[in-house]
């Protein structure tokens, strides 16, 4: 025996306390071949009072007229859990078979699945005479078709992925046989063998050679960006030979030959025999050359000249008669004091003497002192010098 749903405004009233022989008619269930999406409000009671609905799930199962069994598990909109009001979302697989509903049940489960209580329901679907085509009705149990559904999905996914990843293949494929074709007709750069550029190629980070290799032409010239120039002709460069001013501050690290740069440091100087002094001693700093001798007698013994009047050897010769400074063999005269008087000191090559003397005296205890310096000859000094 059916029973027209009480109706509490848009809610269909379910009674938890009925009997279960007895069925309720909810006409809001009942719907037309082919819907799909229905929104369905109930209201469940406990008797009169409203049945709280906290931790609980509703289900709705149903035998359709082609014997069909069709499950709608969980609520689409908690109203008020409280009140008992809910809203749930009936598919289109509940209305594939027209006529009434054999069989149907509102069941209230806890949160382990367990089945408080359960309402018997009815309502029917009626035939659409205008559709094309209707499905034949299947079972459904919307958490197993939501399991399929996913697994489709992933399936769906998968697929896509597999898609993608072929694609990504076929495209590396072509890229590898675009690069085999570009190195078999050598269109392009390789490690570990010759590589011939007819081009011009352009490095910005610039190139490093471990083992730098050049033809014996490009070797002796240099290249501005557009000519190769012979290195004799580029004033850009050091030379072997020839005058040359270098700008700027340069730093040697190896021995560099000179005649004309170091210092030699202060040397003694060898006296002839007969002669002595406090010090005697010369220096070469670069290119030129100090004497400094104090106390210097003995040349002038009982107002004679001794040794020729010849002083001291030196270290570094002054001038030769192949110095192309001068054609003179005396390279200059270096004034001193002697006996209050003027004096004057030569040098030829590279000996010291007295070339005059004012003033002459027999005193062998009278002494003079000089400091002169000179250039040392263009023709007949060298050596390293440690930079």
């Amino acid at each position: 025996m059916a029973t027209q749903a009480q109706s509490q405004g848009r809610y269909a009233v379910v009674n938890t306390l009925l009997d279960t022989t007895d069925v309720t008619l909810i006409d809001s269930l009942s719907g037309r071949q082919g819907d799909n999406g229905r929104i369905v409000y109930f209201a469940i009671k406990d008797g009169n009072l409203p049945h709280n609905l906290d931790g609980q799930n509703v289900v709705l199962t149903a035998k359709d007229s082609a014997g069909k069994v069709k499950q709608i598990s969980g609520v689409n909109d908690m109203i008020s859990a409280t009140g008992g009001l809910f809203s749930m979302l009936i598919p289109g697989e509940m209305y594939q078979s027209a006529g009434d509903i054999e069989e149907a049940y509102i069941s209230v489960q806890d949160g382990t699945g367990t089945v408080i209580s359960s309402i018997p329901v009815t309502f029917t679907v009626l035939a659409n005479n205008i559709l094309f085509t209707a499905n034949a009705s299947k079972d459904y149990i919307d958490s197993v078709q939501k399991v399929v559904d996913e697994a489709n999905s992933r399936i769906s996914g998968l697929n896509d992925n597999i898609k993608a990843q072929q694609l990504a293949y076929e495209t590396l494929k072509t890229s590898v046989e675009n690069l085999n074709a570009q190195i078999e007709s050598k269109q392009v750069a390789l490690l570990n063998v010759a590589n011939h550029f007819t081009e011009t190629a352009t490095f910005d980070k610039g190139v490093i050679t471990p083992k730098f290799k050049a033809d014996s032409v490009k070797a002796q010239q240099s290249h501005d960006g557009n000519t190769w120039h012979n290195l004799a002709d580029d004033d850009a460069v050091v030379h072997k030979t020839g005058n040359e001013t270098i700008l700027g501050d340069k730093t040697f690290t190896g021995t560099v030959n000179s005649v004309a740069m170091g210092d030699s440091g202060w040397q003694p100087l060898q006296l002839k025999s007969g002669v002595t002094a406090k010090y005697a001693k010369a220096r070469k700093l670069n290119g030129v050359v100090t004497v400094q001798i104090a106390d210097l007698k003995g040349y002038y013994q009982g107002n004679s000249l001794e040794n020729g009047n010849q002083i001291a050897y030196l270290p570094w010769p002054a001038k030769t008669h192949n110095d192309d400074l001068n054609s003179a063999l005396v390279d200059g005269t270096y004034p001193f004091m002697y006996n209050d008087d003027i004096g004057f000191a030569a040098i030829a090559d590279n000996l010291l003497y007295i070339g005059h003397v004012k003033s002459p005296t027999s005193n062998s205890n009278q002494t003079l002192s000089m400091t002169l310096t000179y250039p040392i000859t263009t023709s007949d000094v060298g050596g390293s010098v440690s930079l």
